[in-house]
């Protein structure tokens, strides 16, 4: 009996003993995952964030991120906000808020909130920001001879717009020096916002003649007191960019501007703002192949226009 219950007592203290080891590798095994699972949700995360970033520096034309929050964050992922806004001649106008999902897996932009809608008739058409509704100011590359739509130019009913401002994408029959296009734009009355740096045409049709807008231009905000800091700034987001996409179109062109002024720069387009009338100065440019107007702001008396 003695012997029975000293074996007893040590089958239980082996039990417990087992437990204990399984309960302290367990709560191992535990720490181990969340720490796991934090660090590579937390990479999925700066990722998105720098994505993000990156490509409203190299792509999102006279677009303004206002703030980029983590929402529903838990220990699998989250979702990052974005919110936008474009500045017109001194109004702030909304623009698409982006929503972006992450885990400790993976992350993805949401590219439907990025992809233009299409709005219009078999000929006539425009492009609009899908979250928010507004008209995008679209460029047209100028190796593409015809587009699936007409060219727009929408310079003389724009000029016409007593009492608002706009911004207008005004694209090129060639690539021009940047310093022409300052020459060209009257400083008094336009503000260049974006530079329309580079796109690859899109030939969309079986034939190859009919092109779509470029959905993706390539290109930068320009700061008014240095805008060579802001082409040194693109370069080096193009970089970063590209250092995972090895896209030989964007190698092309840093290695082409690395290192010239920015007056020396050609360029496809720009962006410009301002009160409608003040357009009527751009009516009889040649160099001008179209001109797409985007958001449009009817002036309030409490609001000064920058312009």
């Amino acid at each position: 009996m003695e012997m029975e219950r000293a074996l007893q007592r040590a089958k239980r203290k082996q039990l417990m003993k087992t437990i204990g080891i399984a309960c302290i590798v367990t709560c191992v095994a535990l720490v181990i995952a969340y720490k796991g699972m934090t660090h590579f949700t937390k990479k999925q995360y700066e990722r998105l964030d720098e994505s993000l970033f990156l490509r409203h520096a190299v792509m999102e034309p006279n677009v303004t991120i206002n703030s980029q929050t983590i929402n529903s964050s838990d220990l699998f992922g989250g979702t990052i906000v974005t919110h936008r806004s474009k500045e017109v001649n001194g109004y702030l106008v909304p623009w698409g808020t982006i929503e972006s999902p992450y885990t400790w897996l993976n992350s993805s932009v949401d590219t439907t909130a990025l992809t233009s809608g299409d709005a219009g008739t078999d000929t006539v058409g425009y492009s609009y920001d899908r979250p928010s509704k507004q008209k995008v100011a679209t460029f047209y590359h100028p190796d593409v001879a015809t587009y699936h739509y007409d060219v727009p130019n929408d310079l003389k009913a724009v000029s016409q717009m007593d009492g608002y401002s706009a911004e207008v994408a005004l694209s090129f029959t060639k690539p021009v020096r940047y310093k022409d296009v300052v020459a060209m734009i009257p400083e008094e009355s336009l503000t260049i916002d974006w530079v329309y740096a580079f796109s690859e045409p899109r030939q969309a049709d079986r034939d190859g003649t009919n092109g779509y807008v470029a959905e993706e231009p390539y290109g930068f905000h320009v700061a008014a007191d240095d805008p060579t800091a802001s082409l040194h700034s693109f370069v080096e987001a193009l970089e970063q960019w590209n250092e995972k996409r090895d896209d030989e179109v964007v190698q092309t062109y840093v290695k082409r501007v690395n290192d010239q002024p920015i007056d020396d720069v050609e360029v496809l387009g720009v962006t410009v703002s301002g009160q409608g009338p003040a357009f009527q100065a751009l009516l009889d440019e040649p160099l001008i192949r179209a001109a797409s107007v985007g958001v449009t702001v009817e002036h309030v008396p409490y609001i000064e226009p920058k312009k």
